[in-house]
Parts: structure tokens; C-alpha cells; sequence
């Protein structure tokens, strides 16, 4: 760098130049436009910086966030703004690249959205049908989807290399009875291919009939609870640890310093955002948008036909409910999310108008539901609208978040599983399971409900049994053992299949 001001195959070093520019251009304008309508840029600078002026091919320093100042920290744990962050990043790359060779860039498009996997048994061989929506990229129009790749797994097997899809639908054969088919679809033009959408299931079981439809609503992906009270600013994980973009190195551990006038004195004194460090090297699952197969193999088990949806389908009308006796719902950790900034909505609302306005009119004509996530009620204390459909449709009312620690729930009433039998949901940091740190409490809103599962550290009501509904206050995706899964899922056919009237345990 210190003698030629050429690369090696003969191009200026003014390159980096071209390639900083490129990146303002992408990296804030999109940040200004999803993130912070003010987001800060400094100068670009020509400096000796070893990084970016030694290696022999185009570079630069991007340096986008400040480790010592809380905001920043808000958007740098926040996995939707790392994954906006990358993305304009890749766009970076992608533009100045295209340039070079006199080329248009095109962006690779978003995944697909509002995915339906249903079954059609009406000819000689039943049929899988899946069907979903384009996703369009607000920030570049030239991302849209020209064709699709459609991926399957059979059982816990591995996905297979894709059958490429002209639409956006596919009739596939459907899998052998009492086996698990999951599906997912990405998203192709002349830029690429895009990340797959969230992975759905269908499955035929051994006693037919209609099947069982399991609803896919855990989209969220989140950073830990951000407080600012005066002095006291930090991230409060104890609180809410936010949800990881599937596998991560979320962490480092708590947060146990957040005196913002504390100052660092050295390393074993850092002062203000001073954290554990049990958790520096832990990789673990977050969202992971692939648990559709874990309710669909307990139906299975329990002789059962499933197919699936999700969430967004549902409540935009693309898939009708009557037709299906029972509705799963899968709603994980979906809670709604603030941002960083008042530029970007809150997302991941558990019980949006629309989708309660359609499981309303699917209980009202006689359909039955089985709901289960950590914040089904939490998420809907503050809106008197989503507290009145629990308690009509549901059957239940919210009483604490936080509900237990330990992850072990008792039958507490012979309605879903013998009297006393435990089992336990995941509170561990593990690969493959999310962990579940705040589970609901709730109670029956009604002299029909019975509190059929407690957690016995506190006997804080668990999970609900009415005539129409049983709703659990965590995932069901997260008690970890399947024969458990398996005896539950029997159960909540059991109580759902009986029909009009208390459970047993009432009578």
C-alpha cells in the first residue's frame, strides 16, 4: 500500500473509495428508512487504517455501532436490525461488484410468507397441496421473487435439494401414513435465492377422518428488555431474554451493573453494563420457525391427521378453519415487540384483530381449540379487546407472567393426565429447543374451566380445560421429552373429542 496505487490486477486503490460510498448509500439509507429516520453518519474517512488499506483487493472499515452507548446496544441485540444490518450490507458488496462489471445488481428477494400445507385424499393417491404469498421488499423493488424452490423432509431427516416451482403452489405425494412430511419454501430471481420461510408439516394418521389443523405463530425474533430509568440503564433479561434468530451466541450473560455513572476501571472492575460471563461460548436455539413437525408427530402418534398454516394466512382469510374439528394453536414466544425507534410498528402481536376475529367465528360454529405459548396472556392484559376474547373463546383468564422458574408441571386434575403426574417444559440454554424463562399463570374465566395442569414450585394454574378450548401457559414445542408430548396431545384429544360438556374431572 505504501509504494503503488494500483491492485495487483491494475485497478485503482481509489476503488475503497467507490466501495465506501456504495456503502452510505446502502447502509444508511436503509437504516434511515426501517430503523431511525436521523440515523447518525459520520465523514467517510481516507485514513492508514491497516484493515482496509493493506489487503489487495477492494476494501474498507465499516464501523456501524458503539459498544459503549445503550442505544447503539439496542439495535446491535435487536436480531431483526442485524439482520436488516447484513442484508444492507450484502447489498454493498452485490452493487459495487455489479458496477465493476457493468452490470444491474439485483437483490436476492425475502422469503415467502403466509405458507398453507393441506391434503387432498379425494383421488387414487392423497396429495399434499402448499401454497404461500410472495414477499415484497419495501426498500427494493427490484427483489421480487421469478420462481420458488420448494424443500421437504420426511421425518427427522434431513431436507432434500429442492424441486423448483414456477408458481406459488405445488401438489406433492403425500407421506406414508403415520410419517411426518415438513415443508418449506424459498424465493428466486437473477440475484439468488432467498433464506427459507418458516417450515410447515402435514402428516396422515392410521384413524382418518378430518384432520387436525396446526397453526404456525411463533414469528418473533426480539432482543432482552431495555430499561432507562434515570440512572439505571441496561438490559433487563430477567425480565424478558428476548428471542434468538435460531442458532446464536446471544449472550455473554446478565446484566448485573446498570449505575450509568459507575465508572470502568479496569477489567475486573468494568463498571457501568458490567455482565456475567457463564454464557460467552453457550450457543443455543432460539426461533428456530420449525416446530409444526413436534405438534404434528404427537397427532400422528395419537392416530391423528394434521395439516398447517400460518398465523398470517389464518387471519388474512387465505385458509378457512371450519372445515377442521380442531385448531392448534403454536404461538411459542410471540409477544409484541417495541423497536429501538418509533419509525418501526410494534410486531408480533399474539392476538391481532384479525386472527381474533377468526378463531371467534370458528369457536362460535362449534369448533374447538388447543392454544399454548408463554404470553398468551401477557400480551393481551393491556388490551380489554384481546382479554375478552380469552375469556370468550378461550375460556380463560391471565393472572402473572413470570409464572414458574423451574420448568415442571403437575396434573393437577385428572382431565388431561392422571392426578400428579409431572413433566417438565425447557428452562435450559440447549441447541435444540428454545428455552422458555416466563411462562403465564392462568386461571378458568368461567365455572366451566377446570385448572387441569399446575406448576407445582408455586401451584400456579398451568393449563385450562374447557369445553371448547385447552390452553397451556407455555409452548407445547418446549417439554423436550416426546413420550410426554405424546401423552399430553392424547389428552387434549381426549377432553376436545368428548364433545359438549365438563371435563371428567368436574362431573
Amino acid at each position: 500500500m505504501d509504494t503503488t496505487t494500483v491492485f495487483p490486477d491494475g485497478r485503482s486503490r481509489r476503488l475503497n473509495r467507490e466501495l465506501a460510498a456504495i456503502a452510505r448509500r446502502e447502509i444508511v439509507g436503509d437504516l434511515r428508512q426501517s430503523w431511525k429516520s436521523d440515523w447518525t453518519f459520520r465523514d467517510t474517512w481516507d485514513r492508514g487504517y491497516s484493515e482496509a488499506t493493506r489487503p489487495n483487493v477492494p476494501s474498507l472499515l465499516l464501523e456501524l455501532l458503539s459498544h459503549h452507548n445503550p442505544q447503539d446496544m439496542r439495535f446491535a441485540l435487536d436480531p431483526r436490525f442485524r439482520r436488516d444490518a447484513a442484508r444492507s450490507i450484502y447489498k454493498t458488496i452485490g452493487s459495487f461488484l455489479a458496477a465493476q462489471e457493468g452490470r444491474t445488481f439485483v437483490p436476492q428477494p425475502l422469503p415467502p410468507t403466509h405458507l398453507v400445507a393441506t391434503i387432498d385424499d379425494t383421488g387414487s393417491r392423497p396429495l399434499v397441496h402448499v401454497r404461500w404469498r410472495p414477499q415484497a421488499d419495501p426498500l427494493e423493488p427490484d427483489a421480487t421473487p421469478l420462481r420458488y424452490v420448494v424443500y421437504l423432509r420426511l421425518g427427522e431427516g434431513g431436507w432434500d435439494n429442492g424441486t423448483p416451482v414456477d408458481g406459488a403452489e405445488i401438489a406433492l405425494t403425500a407421506p406414508e401414513p403415520g410419517e411426518v412430511m415438513s415443508v418449506r419454501v424459498a424465493a428466486v430471481n437473477a440475484g439468488g435465492e432467498s433464506e427459507p420461510s418458516e417450515a410447515l408439516a402435514v402428516g396422515i394418521g392410521e384413524r382418518g377422518g378430518p384432520p387436525v389443523l396446526v397453526v404456525s405463530g411463533f414469528d418473533r425474533i426480539a432482543p432482552p428488555q431495555f430499561v432507562d430509568e434515570g440512572d439505571l440503564v441496561g438490559f433487563m433479561r430477567s425480565m424478558d431474554e428476548g428471542v434468538a434468530d435460531g442458532l446464536d451466541v446471544h449472550t455473554v450473560g446478565d446484566q448485573y451493573e446498570f449505575d450509568r455513572d459507575v465508572p470502568w476501571i479496569d477489567d475486573d472492575q468494568p463498571g457501568h453494563g458490567g455482565s456475567d460471563a457463564d454464557l460467552e461460548t453457550t450457543v443455543f436455539l432460539g426461533n428456530s420457525r420449525d416446530f409444526i413437525a413436534v405438534h404434528g408427530a404427537s397427532l400422528l402418534a395419537a392416530g391423528r391427521s394434521f395439516v398447517s398454516a400460518s398465523d398470517e394466512a389464518v387471519a388474512e382469510g387465505d385458509l378457512a378453519l371450519f372445515p377442521y374439528p380442531l385448531v392448534v394453536l403454536a404461538m411459542g414466544e410471540e409477544k409484541t415487540t417495541l423497536s429501538p425507534d418509533s419509525l418501526r410498528p410494534p410486531e408480533f402481536e399474539v392476538w391481532p384483530d384479525s386472527l381474533r376475529t377468526a378463531l371467534r367465528a370458528y369457536v362460535e360454529s362449534g369448533g374447538k381449540l388447543f392454544a399454548s405459548g408463554a404470553y398468551l396472556g401477557t400480551d393481551a392484559a393491556d388490551d380489554p379487546e384481546a382479554v375478552r376474547f380469552l375469556a370468550d373463546v378461550l375460556g380463560v383468564q391471565w393472572r402473572t407472567g413470570h409464572a414458574a422458574v423451574t420448568g415442571e408441571v403437575e396434573s393437577s386434575a385428572p382431565a388431561l393426565l392422571p392426578l400428579g403426574e409431572t413433566f417438565r417444559y425447557n428452562v435450559e440454554y440447549r441447541r435444540d429447543v428454545y428455552r422458555v424463562e416466563a411462562p403465564d399463570g392462568l386461571v378458568p374465566a368461567s365455572p366451566l374451566g377446570t385448572v387441569a395442569l399446575r406448576y407445582p414450585e408455586n401451584s400456579i394454574g398451568a393449563g385450562v380445560v374447557t369445553p371448547r378450548a385447552v390452553t397451556l401457559g407455555f409452548p407445547f414445542e418446549s417439554i423436550p421429552d416426546a413420550d410426554s408430548r405424546d401423552a399430553l396431545m392424547r389428552g387434549v384429544l381426549r377432553v376436545l373429542e368428548r364433545g359438549p360438556g365438563r371435563p371428567a374431572a368436574d362431573r
